[in-house]
């Protein structure tokens, strides 16, 4: 439910029910908290939201990427802690879906053509989570621009 509130843009609701989901369910270790920290980027919460990412890096056993990302926003705040974070998600096998991971920090860093040739990289490599561009709100930057209809017509999901 909290996928769904956040996806329809009422992120405070979206909250509540992740809270109610991790109480119930506390082995949920780095589901609930990656929708946490979307809801508190879309709401404008960013030192929340690179909190709960220092975290949940923790719960994850990334001790070493979480070092390099505190110290990051440590030196050079946000927009250096979302830099170091596409240099994570790079250093990671390429499961056709990299680009797709940085596409949505980019995004949040203002670097729309970025974004696009990263969701681009993604569509060649038929990933199967690039639907959830339609949706996501992180992606609402995007979807003036013509590119990224063509992208959505592509995935036959419209323009």
């Amino acid at each position: 439910m909290g996928s769904v509130l956040y996806w329809s843009r009422r992120y405070d609701e979206s909250l509540e029910y992740l809270r109610k989901a991790e109480e119930m369910e506390p082995g949920l270790v780095g589901f609930t908290e990656s929708w946490v920290i979307d809801d508190d980027e879309m709401k404008g919460l960013h030192d929340e939201a690179v909190m709960a990412t220092l975290q949940l890096f923790s719960d994850l056993g990334l001790k070493g990427w979480q070092d390099r990302l505190n110290a990051a926003y440590r030196s050079g705040g946000r927009r250096a802690f979302l830099e170091t974070s596409i240099k994570f998600e790079e250093s990671l096998p390429d499961s056709g879906c990299s680009g797709y991971a940085t596409a949505r920090i980019n995004v949040l860093l203002g670097e729309n053509d970025k974004a696009l040739e990263g969701l681009n990289r993604s569509l060649n490599a038929r990933c199967n989570g690039l639907p959830m561009i339609k949706m996501d709100p992180i992606f609402d930057p995007l979807r003036s621009d013509p590119r990224f209809k063509n992208m959505l017509e592509r995935l036959n999901l419209g323009g």
